[in-house]
């Protein structure tokens, strides 16, 4: 919501979230979160967030593509 409205964001949730959303979303049970807990400790030094590591992992198992501006992210994942 920094770069746009509010009412801009809720559109987009709600595409998001619509039945025939052309954008799978992924819920994480609890052998992902501690998988991504574990990695996120290990890469604290390098101060990624919990959502950026959990993309790190949840783009390998599932043979995603990740769209970001983060070039730090961008880069940690082709190192993957």
């Amino acid at each position: 919501m920094s770069r746009c409205s509010s009412e801009e964001a809720n559109q987009v949730a709600d595409v998001l979230l619509a039945e025939n959303s052309p954008v799978k979303l992924l819920k994480l049970d609890q052998e992902y979160f501690e998988e991504i807990m574990d990695l996120f400790k290990k890469l604290s030094p390098h101060k990624f967030s919990f959502v950026d590591v959990s993309l790190m992992i949840l783009s390998k198992e599932f043979e995603a593509k990740v769209l970001t501006f983060d070039h730090r992210l961008e880069e940690k994942l082709k190192q993957s």
